[in-house]
C-alpha cells in the first residue's frame, strides 16, 4: 500500500505579514519517486490585511506604477504586481481575520520595501500623494540610500537605492 504524504505548512514573518508555503495537499498524493525534487520555491505573493483594499490598489497603483493582476471576489482582495511583475502583494480586508496594525509597527520590526533610483524625486511625490516620511534620506555603511515613510494608511514602506545589485 502507497504511502500518503500529509499537507506540510511552513510559515515565517516576512515584512508585513506572513509568508505561508504549503506543500502537498489535503486528499491523498501519491508516493515521491525515488530522486524526484519538489522543484524551485519561489516567492509567490506578500498579504497584507488593510481596511479599505480598493483605494489602498489605487494609490499604489497611481502613486508606484503597480498594476491590478487580478481581483478576488470571495475575499474581496486585490493582487498587485510591481512594474517588472516581480513582486505580487495581496491586499484583502479580512473582516474575519485577526491580525496586526500596521500602522502601529516600527519600520524595523516590519515593512514592505521597494527599490528606486531618484529617491529625492520619489519622495516629494510621495509626500504630495499624502505619505508621511519618516526620518531624512540616509545612506548605510555599504553606500546604500534608503527612506522609510508611511503609507496614507500608516502602513511602514521604505524605499532603497542600492550601491550594488542584491538578487543576481
Amino acid at each position: 500500500m502507497a504511502e500518503r504524504l500529509r499537507s506540510v505548512v511552513i510559515s515565517g514573518c516576512i515584512c508585513i505579514g506572513c509568508l505561508v508555503l504549503t506543500v502537498g495537499c489535503t486528499g491523498p498524493t501519491p508516493t515521491p519517486v525515488e530522486g524526484e525534487t519538489a522543484g524551485p520555491v519561489r516567492f509567490e505573493h506578500l498579504a497584507i490585511k488593510v481596511q479599505r483594499p480598493r483605494e489602498m490598489a489605487n494609490w499604489y497603483c497611481e502613486i508606484l506604477g503597480f498594476k491590478i493582476v487580478r481581483e478576488q471576489r470571495i475575499e474581496g482582495a486585490i493582487l498587485l504586481s510591481d512594474a517588472d511583475g516581480t513582486l505580487t502583494m495581496k491586499l484583502y480586508a479580512g473582516a474575519k481575520q485577526s491580525g496586526p496594525t500596521y500602522a502601529t509597527l516600527a519600520h524595523k520590526a516590519t515593512h514592505v520595501a521597494f527599490s528606486a533610483e531618484n529617491l529625492n524625486v520619489l519622495r516629494e511625490k510621495l509626500i504630495s500623494a499624502g505619505a508621511r516620511p519618516v526620518g531624512q534620506i540616509v545612506q548605510t555603511s555599504e553606500g546604500h540610500l534608503r527612506m522609510n515613510f508611511r503609507d496614507p494608511w500608516g502602513n511602514p514602506i521604505q524605499f532603497v537605492r542600492h550601491a550594488f545589485p542584491i538578487r543576481k
